[in-house]
């Protein structure tokens, strides 16, 4: 017999979830948040810009578009948009796509970079539940 289980029972209050390209929140729980985001307070935090896009825009031209970063963004918010986030609650780090690698062996966390940019999004999320659909290596 399947587990079946509420989001509303296991996530309370602000849920933050913190996710590395704009469609692993669709992606990993896209779901969940269209049903969490019905009466709670919800933020959605990327951390890179999404240029580096492993496929491109238009295959035809078999190249990535110069200004993908800013298109990623829009659709980012039209899709938390349509699962009920506002607008004032989706965050976009802007750390370069393809090396949170390389910026997690830099400091101590994916997310310091920048003076702490992840630690004063969250900062007025006080009794938030942070969740982070993808792993992080």
């Amino acid at each position: 017999m399947p587990i079946v289980v509420d989001p509303a029972e296991v996530f309370r209050g602000t849920i933050v979830l913190a996710v590395p390209h704009m469609d692993d929140c669709v992606l990993g729980c896209g779901g969940t948040l269209a049903q969490l985001s019905c009466g709670r307070t919800v933020h959605v935090i990327y951390a890179t810009d999404g240029q580096a896009s492993p496929a491109p825009v238009w295959p035809w031209l078999d190249r990535r578009v110069p200004d993908l970063a800013p298109t990623r963004a829009d659709e980012a918010r039209a899709a938390m948009g349509h699962l009920g986030v506002p607008q004032e609650n989706i965050h976009f780090l802007g750390l370069p796509d393809g090396q949170l690698r390389r910026q997690r062996a830099a400091s101590t966390t994916p997310w310091s970079h920048g003076s702490g940019r992840f630690s004063r999004t969250i900062s007025g999320c006080l009794s938030a539940t942070i969740a982070m659909p993808i792993m992080w290596r």
